[in-house]
Parts: C-alpha cells; sequence; structure tokens
C-alpha cells in the first residue's frame, strides 16, 4: 500500500489527468459552438465556408473566458473550503455541548480517528437528509469537515458509523479533498455556458426575443441562446463523466483505508448494506448535492445509478464483495471501546471557526543548545513524570516505522488514541467544550512549577481574562494527573472550540500565551512543541499562509534551513559534542544529496523563533523532499534509541508542523510489526 507522501504525488498527478480532460471537454465545446454558429449562419441564408479560422479564434477565446469565468467564480466561493460546502448542503455545525447522545456518539468517533491519525479534529456538520451518507471536504486536513446525513446517525450502529468515517479521513488524509474542490470548480465551468445561455432565453433578454420572433435577427439570436444552452448541457455532461473518471478508483481505496483503520471489514460492509436495502437511499434533497456528488460516501441520485457512466461511486455490490462480504445483512463485529468523552458527564461547549489577528512568532532569544537544561529543570504541571528521573521515561523508537506511520492509521493507532485520551480526566473533558474552559486549558499547559514564575503567569491570565483565571484554579490540579503523551491529544481536543473565538478573544489567546511562554525567560521543549502544534491549527483560520506558486523541489534550495532543523534536533537530550555531531550526521545523510552539499565546520545555532520560519518553509516543499526531511527528523532524535516523553513530544509537534500527520507514536514499533 503507498504511504502518505506517496498518496499526495498520486494527488498531484490526478490534479494533472484532471486538467488534461477538462482540455479535452473545453476543445470539444469549443468546436460544437462553432459549428452551431456555422448553422444559424447559413440558416440565415448566408453562404459560408465551412473553415472561418477567425471565427473560430473569437470563439475558442469567448468559451475559454466563459468557462473559466464560472470556474473562477466556483473556486472563489469555495476558498472558505469544507464549511462552505457543508453549509450550501444545508448542513447544521454540530456542536461540542451537543446533549444528543447520537451526535455525541458521532463526535467521540471523529476525536477518536483524528487523534489516531495526527490532524486536527474535523468540525462535524449534519445534514437534514434521511438518506445515508457522508462526505469529506476541505482544502487542507486543517480545515477540513465531514458531514454526515441525518439518517445515517439514526439507522448505523457504532461499528458501521465508525467505518463510514473512516472512508472519509481516508480522503482527508490522502489529498482528495482539494482535488475534489477543483473539480467542483472545473465542471461548473463548463456548466457556466449552459446557464448563461438559460439567462439569455429566460432573462431580461427575454423580450427581445418574443418582440422580434419574426425577424431574422431576433431568430438568430434565439437560436444562439439554444445552442449554449445545449452545448452547454453536452459541457456538463464531459464534466460528469470526468467526474466519474477521478472518483471511482479513489472510492474503492477509501474503503480499503476504512478497513485498515478498524480491522473490522463487515463495519463498513454493514454500512453499504443498510444504504442498498434503504428505498431513498440515492435521494437528497439539496440541490447542491448534485455538484458535490463525488464527495460522498455514496451516489447522490437515481441517474448515477441506472445509467453507470454517469455513476461517481462503484455499484454497491461490487464494493461489498470487494470487501470480502456479500449482499446478505451480516452481524456487526468488534466492538470498539467507548470513548472517553461519553462517560464524562454534562458534556458542554461548541465546536470549531472564526478568524483573527495571531502573533506571528514568539520573541526569544533562547537558543536550542540551552533546551536540554530548561527542558530539566522546567516541566509543566501536565507532566505526570515532570519529578521522574530522566531515564525512566525514555522509550524505543524505531524512525523507519515512525515515518512509514504517518498518514497511516491502523487498530493500534486507534487503540493508542482511546489509551491517551482514557488517562485525560473527565472534569478536563468537560471544561474544553466551552470557550474559556478550552482557553483555560491552553494556558494551564503552559503553566511553570516553580512558584514564582507561575504567580506571575495567573497573573497575565487575570489580566486577559477573568473567566480563564476562575477555570485555572478549577482544572490546575488536574493538569498535573496528565501524562506528558497526552498533551498534544488534549490540545487537539481544544482546537475545534479555539477555532470559534472572534478575533479579538483569538488574537487576546496569542498575546497572553506569548506573555506565559515570556515569564521565565526560558522556552522549554514542551512550551515549543504546543505552541507549534497550536499555531499550525488555528494559523488556516486566523492568518492564511500565503499559496506556493511552486512546491521546492531541489535540496539546495531548503539547505541552509535543513541544516538549521537538523543541528536543532541534533543538540535536543545530547549533552556531549560528539553525541551531538553524530546524531546531526544521521540525520543530515538521510538526504537525498546531501553528500553533494557543503557542510558546515560547525553546527549552526537555531533560536525558537527562527525555527518556526523554518518550519515555515521547510512546509513549502514537496512529497518527495518533505518524506526525507521527515527521515532525516526523525533519525536525529531517535538515534540513540534513548527518547523522553517531551523529546517525542517535540519530533510530533515538529512532524506535525511541517504538514505530515503523525499519529501517536507506539512503543518498540516496527515496520515489519504493523
Amino acid at each position: 500500500m503507498k504511504n502518505f507522501f506517496e498518496h499526495q504525488d498520486e494527488a498531484r498527478r490526478t490534479t494533472g489527468y484532471l486538467i488534461f480532460l477538462f482540455g479535452c471537454a473545453i476543445a470539444f465545446t469549443i468546436l460544437a459552438m462553432y459549428a452551431a454558429c456555422l448553422l444559424i449562419v447559413s440558416w440565415g441564408g448566408v453562404a459560408q465556408s465551412f473553415w472561418q479560422p477567425s471565427w473560430l479564434g473569437i470563439i475558442a477565446l469567448s468559451v475559454c473566458s466563459i468557462v473559466a469565468l464560472g470556474s473562477l467564480r466556483k473556486m472563489f466561493a469555495l476558498r472558505g473550503g469544507g464549511r462552505v460546502v457543508a453549509q450550501s448542503l444545508g448542513g447544521q455545525l454540530v456542536r461540542q455541548d451537543t446533549s444528543n447522545p447520537q451526535e455525541r456518539e458521532l463526535l467521540n468517533v471523529v476525536e477518536e480517528m483524528a487523534i489516531a491519525a495526527g490532524i486536527a479534529v474535523p468540525e462535524v456538520y449534519l445534514l437534514p437528509e434521511t438518506s445515508i451518507n457522508a462526505f469529506a471536504a476541505g482544502l487542507t486536513p486543517n480545515t477540513a469537515v465531514i458531514g454526515v446525513t441525518q439518517g445515517s446517525l439514526t439507522q448505523l450502529n457504532r461499528d458501521q458509523l465508525q467505518g463510514v468515517i473512516g472512508h472519509e479521513f481516508s480522503h482527508i488524509v490522502n489529498g482528495d479533498m482539494a482535488l475534489n474542490l477543483k473539480l467542483m470548480g472545473l465542471v461548473h465551468g463548463l456548466l457556466f455556458i449552459h446557464l448563461l445561455g438559460r439567462g439569455f432565453l429566460f432573462g431580461r433578454h427575454r423580450r427581445y426575443f418574443s418582440s422580434d420572433r419574426d425577424s431574422k435577427g431576433g431568430g438568430a439570436w434565439l437560436a444562439f441562446a439554444c445552442s449554449m444552452m445545449v452545448i452547454g448541457a453536452i459541457g456538463w455532461i464531459f464534466g460528469q463523466l470526468i467526474k466519474s473518471a477521478v472518483s471511482r478508483q479513489r472510492e474503492f481505496l477509501a474503503d480499503a483505508s476504512a478497513v485498515q483503520f478498524t480491522r473490522n471489514p463487515e463495519g463498513i460492509a454493514d454500512a453499504l448494506r443498510c444504504i442498498a436495502r434503504q428505498s431513498n437511499h440515492l435521494q437528497m434533497s439539496s440541490d447542491e448535492a448534485e455538484a458535490a456528488s463525488h464527495l460522498f460516501f455514496n451516489n447522490v441520485s437515481a441517474l448515477s445509478s441506472f445509467v453507470s457512466a454517469f455513476s461517481t461511486h462503484p455499484p454497491l455490490a461490487e464494493r461489498i464483495r470487494r470487501l470480502g462480504g456479500s449482499s446478505a445483512s451480516s452481524p456487526a463485529q468488534a466492538q470498539m471501546a467507548s470513548h472517553p468523552l461519553a462517560q464524562a458527564e454534562g458534556d458542554a461547549s461548541p465546536i470549531a471557526l472564526s478568524s483573527l489577528n495571531p502573533i506571528n512568532q514568539l520573541s526569544s532569544a533562547v537558543a536550542i543548545s540551552s533546551l536540554t537544561a530548561a527542558a530539566e529543570v522546567h516541566r509543566s504541571p501536565g507532566s505526570a513524570e515532570g519529578s521522574a528521573d530522566r531515564s525512566k521515561a525514555t522509550h524505543t523508537l524505531a524512525p523507519d516505522a515512525l515515518v512509514a506511520d504517518i498518514g497511516v492509521v491502523t487498530p493500534a493507532h486507534l487503540t493508542q488514541a482511546q489509551s491517551l485520551l482514557n488517562h485525560l480526566p473527565h472534569r478536563l473533558l468537560q471544561t474544553v467544550r466551552s470557550q474559556p474552559g478550552a482557553v483555560a486549558v491552553v494556558y494551564g499547559l503552559l503553566l511553570d512549577t516553580k512558584v514564582e514564575v507561575r504567580s506571575r503567569q495567573k497573573q497575565i491570565i487575570a489580566d486577559s481574562s477573568q473567566k480563564a483565571y476562575d477555570s485555572i484554579g478549577n482544572i490546575e490540579p488536574l493538569l498535573g494527573q496528565v501524562p506528558v503523551r497526552s498533551r498534544l491529544p488534549l490540545l487537539e481536543l481544544c482546537i475545534p472550540v479555539l477555532k470559534q473565538l472572534n478575533p479579538e478573544a483569538a488574537a487576546q489567546l496569542f498575546i497572553c500565551v506569548k506573555a506565559l511562554v515570556k515569564a521565565d525567560g526560558k522556552l522549554s521543549l514542551s512550551e515549543f512543541a504546543l505552541q507549534s502544534v497550536l499555531q499550525y491549527r488555528l494559523a488556516p483560520y486566523f492568518l492564511p499562509e500565503p499559496p506556493s506558486a511552486e512546491r521546492v523541489s531541489r535540496l539546495t534550495d531548503i539547505w541552509p534551513d535543513s541544516l538549521l532543523l537538523i543541528s536543532a534536533l541534533a543538540k535536543v537530550g545530547q549533552r556531549e559534542h560528539a553525541q551531538v555531531d553524530y546524531a546531526f550526521r544521521c540525520g543530515i545523510q538521510q538526504l537525498p544529496g546531501a553528500t553533494k552539499q557543503t557542510m558546515p565546520t560547525e553546527l549552526p545555532t537555531c533560536t525558537l523563533p527562527n525555527l518556526g520560519q523554518v518550519l515555515r518553509r521547510l512546509r513549502q516543499t514537496n512529497s518527495k523532499l518533505k518524506q526525507s526531511i521527515a527521515q532525516a527528523c526523525a533519525h536525529t532524535v531517535l538515534i540513540d534509541g534513548q527518547t523522553t516523553d517531551q523529546e517525542a513530544e517535540l519530533l510530533r509537534a515538529i512532524l506535525i508542523a511541517l504538514g505530515c500527520p503523525v499519529p501517536p507514536f507506539i512503543e518498540n514499533r516496527t515496520l515489519a510489526g504493523e
């Protein structure tokens, strides 16, 4: 099976294939419009040669302009990502404080899967549809949303629902979502010719057509408008064929991934059987459903079922057969353990979205070389092992297996995610469901263990938000029970709620976080890890990065940044100069062509703020080069075979900030043991 980076490359190649098919459709549309114009002119009694290059040029330019206008208009509307799609389909955001047990179960399944996959917890929308269906949409995994129909909640059990959600997570992780939104924009461009023709025929120009119907001019315009409608409809048919060609195989892959996630083929197979038994399994009431048909778990219209060429999904019977089942109903197996959130009483708190002005960087002149000493004396109250000896908190992680797990979710990762969540006190889980509570948890994770530093930090919090300060007092003892390895999952549970902060509150959050970190004049491993993930998860909503015109593919272009990153990681956890040098060389040799680059005589010194800038630049590399960077990071940190929880937390945070969805680490996991 392909790894995460290969799936990303395949998604980009598929985009090229999509553009080729789109070009073919435009070429056919141009020729059809050219032929229609010749017929209209001939019908008017003017003899014309079949070959009119000037006409062809004008028509080609006009068609391309109309299609481009339609596509750009749709893509501009979709710039808001998955939320725009969900809302256009009539979806309503499922709030974290929902008291509906079915909605709570849905959120639990999504949260488990997201933490196991190492991606941001998606927003969840409920569609008012009685059929069983679901979709994933978004421009990036950070901005993904999942939509689920009401019929799915009422008719599927937890295993079946988990299979469906696993299918949608495959689309998120493998890069299908951005491709699907591009496809929506391009197909709308082809349909735009039809819409323009209909506008001419039934819009404000209709009076001209009807009043001058007997004249050749009015008849010609009427014929031209009808031609645009017909040719545009043919273009739409081409668009449907393109959607079908691009989507079908990816649906099989997503089904297979759902089985890999859960090791329970009967879960998703039973969901498909439920759909097959439904009399209205293809009915979607939303007018926008057809345009988004390729996003869904199953077909959304009867046309797709009866005309297989238009179907964006394989036949249900074939999907069930490939999952190893029959079309007959069979009981679901392997009931997953209950999510810890479901056991907490008084569920409460909203889920995600908004915009603001966050901080760009943390101001600190602390060099990485001083991090090790800082990490030894600075333990957050969230670390249950904070007072333990360093040797008692070490683990063995295999670098190659760690990189191979990027973008991969297995039952072992789901179990690990559930274990991490089970270590979180229930009152904390309740707290993160409200905005003041989620903000307080973020602040609490940054509190120092030194009394004088903590007093200054609490005063900073009180000056920033009295509600957060009050909440801190309630949860402070609970944060001391959170193991280091559960800190990032706890932060991830806060992210959906933080996305809904208004701009002023969000700006205040980042200002306060910056002040809390600077309170002791040092920046620990844990602080940097938490901040890196916090900023990366919230940046698309509050500080969008300008899109990169081209992915960096040459090591030469990012060599200085690579040296800074690997040098910084080599100094983490290593005390002796020889150990630092060895870790650096083990990591740097993982980069292709490193031997041809100029090696520094001394390892460069990198401050943490500089490292944040380095990560943003390295995030713009292509998939192949990013995989090598991930391998270099893993080999550098894990080379000594003795990795502390804080070092593992930092490594995972850096890989996440590079755009790599890293599942929770599983100790002693090897490639052969997957």
